[in-house]
């Protein structure tokens, strides 16, 4: 008897603890934030410059170039019935086919060169 209601409170307990650490996972998720609110509408107030002797380090991410193809791409890259299932791009090839392009990157390359990041 004393077996079972042990083997029973270790379940429940395994079961609980799963799912909070699942429902904490999922909240979490909604914090994730590239750009907050106050600097995306243009109400972030300006805290100051940086020491011109302290470094910065910035990650700069572009945006894909094809969303829409690289959706379509995938549809048909995980399609069992599709000729194109499992046909795996390189980084190369992906890059071409749905990354940023040249003009992209020279585009932000100027921009920071032209306020005082180059």
């Amino acid at each position: 008897m004393i077996r079972k209601l042990t083997k029973s409170f270790f379940t429940i307990s395994a079961i609980m603890l799963v799912a909070n650490v699942d429902s904490r996972a999922q909240s979490l998720s909604t914090l994730t934030r590239h750009v907050r609110d106050v600097v995306a509408n243009g109400q972030a107030k300006l805290a100051g410059q940086l020491p011109s002797n302290q470094t910065m380090r910035l990650d700069v991410v572009l945006p894909l170039s094809d969303q829409a193809g690289l959706n379509a791409f995938l549809a048909e890259l995980y399609n069992p019935s599709s000729p194109a299932y499992r046909h795996f791009l390189t980084v190369p090839e992906f890059t071409a086919r749905f990354g940023p392009s040249q003009q992209d990157y020279d585009a932000v390359v100027a921009f920071a060169q032209a306020n005082g990041f180059g």
